[in-house]
């Protein structure tokens, strides 16, 4: 039976989001190709992502295949793509062929596989392409979908300086600023401190604000001025003379105050428009400081790793992770994470066993763990030294206020 396109794209739209188990929560292959309806949405999505990398061995030619024939190259394609991660510059010159060569390989690797999974949904009587839909999952808030792109552009490692920051916004604004007569004058102190703000988000935010005044403006100066207070650095933009901001009431800028809102909001960053004579003629940013608080995932499935990266990232955390108990109490006493994220279902040696060692050795029995599990075992996991417990499956929030807990107990205790 011929595979129907909208199948093929779907299944394209699917592997373009395979590590994005959210997304995947909601996709259609999901019900099409995981039909067990008393499963829940996130296992299903865990069970999906594992059928679509599984589905590239099915294109496997053999250790018979000739290197570089054609079946060997389309298989190794999108072992290079998406199981290694590469991107399609690194894969067109590892297979000697042109990037328009890579695009038209992959297409006809997609096909085949939408081939073997289109033949799996006859096996399962579930082959209807009317009900495909490739449209991303209504069910997804605005401010859910921004979490992920942001956790996915976010470097962990990376927190630019504010002066790096706005000196690369002003050059992506220099001929705008030139044409409106825009002048952008910075007084941020070299010493700043790194942001606690992923660098990704912060680059928007500013970016969403300098342009909004320098549309709305004309012969004046965007004055931006950098202080650290406290454990926060406070960031004023206000543009002069005043009256160049006339007209710009918030009943006029409600859009863009609200975009402004919620990225500062994910970022938690307190904004607070500077209004002067019922004008908006700046604003006031509060960005915590501090460097990423690194959480040690303990977990057996790198899924659920991979997961937890992309809940934590934009949370002002740094993810370390391992699926070895053993490797779980080295990594502990010589990194001494902020807290420990521990799966109690592992294979060898268990989480239960390691709870006990983390909590009874001096280098780690004041690590904080939050004890992560499918067993309904709150109280035993408390009573035997977990700070907190999650069930699986666990919302977003659920980790977050575990995490929140965490902090404010380590601050009482202080």
């Amino acid at each position: 039976m011929e595979t129907p396109q909208p199948f093929i794209q779907s299944v394209r739209e699917a592997y373009e989001h395979l590590y994005d188990l959210v997304y995947l929560r909601r996709h259609p292959l999901t019900d099409l190709l995981i039909p067990d309806a008393t499963t829940s949405r996130k296992d299903r999505a865990w069970q999906l992502h594992r059928l679509l990398m599984a589905a590239i061995d099915e294109l496997d030619p053999g250790p018979k295949a000739p290197t570089f024939s054609r079946e060997w190259r389309r298989h190794r394609l999108l072992v290079l793509r998406y199981l290694d991660g590469l991107d399609v510059e690194t894969i067109s010159e590892q297979l000697a062929i042109s990037r328009r060569q890579y695009y038209r390989e992959h297409d006809e690797a997609i096909e085949a596989i939408a081939q073997v999974l289109w033949d799996r949904c006859v096996e399962l009587g579930v082959a209807n392409p009317d009900h495909l839909s490739v449209s991303l999952p209504e069910q997804l808030t605005r401010e859910e979908l921004m979490r992920l792109e942001i956790a996915r552009s976010s470097d962990p490692e990376e927190r630019s300086s504010l002066i790096e920051i706005v000196s690369g916004l002003t050059a992506i604004l220099r001929e705008r600023l030139d044409e409106r007569c825009v002048f952008i004058d910075l007084a941020l102190p070299e010493e700043l401190p790194r942001l606690a703000t992923p660098n990704s988000l912060l680059r928007q935010l500013l970016l969403g604000i300098l342009g909004f005044f320098v549309e709305r403006v004309h012969d004046a100066t965007i004055h931006l001025v950098a202080q650290e207070v406290g454990k926060i650095t406070k960031l004023t933009i206000r543009v002069e003379p005043l009256s160049a901001a006339r007209g710009i009431s918030e009943e006029t800028a409600q859009q863009p105050l609200a975009a402004f809102e919620e990225l500062a909001r994910i970022g938690d960053i307190h904004l607070t428009p500077l209004i002067v004579q019922g004008f908006i003629s700046g604003f006031e940013l509060e960005v915590p400081l501090g460097v990423p608080k690194p959480i040690l995932i303990v977990d057996d499935n790198e899924d659920t790793i991979e997961l937890f990266r992309r809940l934590l990232t934009s949370h002002n955390y740094h993810t370390l992770s391992t699926t070895s108990a053993l490797e779980a109490f080295e990594m502990a006493k010589t990194m001494q994470p902020h807290a420990i994220v521990l799966d109690l279902m592992m294979p060898g040696r268990d989480g239960w066993d390691l709870l006990q060692t983390l909590r009874h050795h001096p280098m780690t029995r004041d690590i904080p763990i939050v004890v992560c599990t499918v067993l309904r075992q709150r109280e035993l996991a408390l009573a035997l030294g977990a700070a907190a417990f999650l069930e699986k499956p666990f919302t977003e929030q659920d980790l977050l206020e575990a995490l929140r807990q965490i902090a404010r107990e380590q601050k009482a205790d202080l």
